[in-house]
């Protein structure tokens, strides 16, 4: 059993919640309710919010502030409180890379986007987008992101020094099971090529999302595909399958042929063993 929120070997406060993300929760059942819909696509819901959160007045937007302030004050409060765990600097497992300039630029046109309360883009046209913009700007108009990269190059030199690595584990815990490394690879399941094909253009809209939360919002847009659109990836899982069987049939008749041979050759020393032996004799 987990201990509270902020003592030591918790998870790490949530971040507070934006006005506009505050709204976007309000919104979700009405919008449903009003499209006659169990079940309102994510891209579709962001749309519709987008479009009123745009015509709305500062004075309707104020109960959604307010709520983002008094998360603030939330997030203060639970990280006063919270013990990072020990083992190694700043409680960190490990020291996050260091951002491009390119990446904080990407970083920071998102960001104006959604509090823009604009329409957001897929993934792929964002960055897409982003790629297009970077390509035309001047040295001047890119100096704001290359000082962001180099202060953070040196955040991340300066937290290197002091990095200790958390020990490894030990005995049964951090022993790996032997896998023999002539045996074929598993079929890959519909959801991981689909992954592999827009993990880049997620990170790529979301620089500063780790591994664990990349993959999270690629399940999220997994979930609310239609069979249809999953077709396709349903069918490159079937044949990775149909080849993984193949392969596999192969490998164990190999590993049958290769113990048969083995088996003989044992007997055959025994038997010269035992003709030794009776030389000897």
């Amino acid at each position: 059993m987990s201990g509270p929120r902020g003592a030591a070997g918790s998870r790490k406060p949530k971040g507070p919640v934006s006005a506009y993300d505050y709204f976007l929760r309000g919104k979700r059942e009405d919008i449903k309710r009003g499209a006659g819909a169990k079940v309102i696509p994510y891209k579709e819901h962001r749309k519709i919010c987008a479009e009123i959160w745009k015509n709305m007045s500062q004075e309707e937007k104020k109960p959604f502030e307010l709520m983002h302030l008094k998360d603030i004050k939330r997030h203060k409060k639970q990280m006063r409180k919270y013990i990072p765990p020990t083992g190694t600097i700043a409680g960190k497992k490990r020291i996050k890379r260091p951002v491009t300039a390119y990446m904080f630029f990407v970083k920071n046109r998102w960001e104006e986007l959604k509090n823009g309360g604009n329409w957001m883009p897929s993934f792929g046209a964002h960055s897409k987008k982003c790629s297009e913009l970077w390509k035309g700007m001047s040295v001047a108009q890119k100096k704001p992101y290359t000082d962001q990269a180099e202060r953070d190059k040196k955040r991340h030199e300066r937290e290197m020094k002091g990095y200790v690595p958390p020990p490894k584990g030990v005995g049964q815990e951090g022993a790996k099971k032997w896998k023999d490394p002539n045996a074929p690879k598993r079929g890959l399941s519909a959801f991981f090529w689909y992954s592999s094909e827009h993990r880049a253009a997620v990170q790529a809209a979301n620089p500063w999302y780790g591994n664990g939360k990349v993959s999270k919002e690629l399940g999220r847009m997994w979930r609310e595909m239609t069979p249809a659109a999953k077709a396709k990836y349903q069918r490159m899982a079937d044949r990775d399958r149909a080849r993984y069987d193949r392969d596999m049939e192969a490998y164990k008749k190999r590993s049958v042929s290769q113990a048969a041979g083995v088996a003989e050759e044992g007997e055959e020393e025994q038997e010269e063993e035992e003709e030794d032996d009776d030389e000897v004799d």
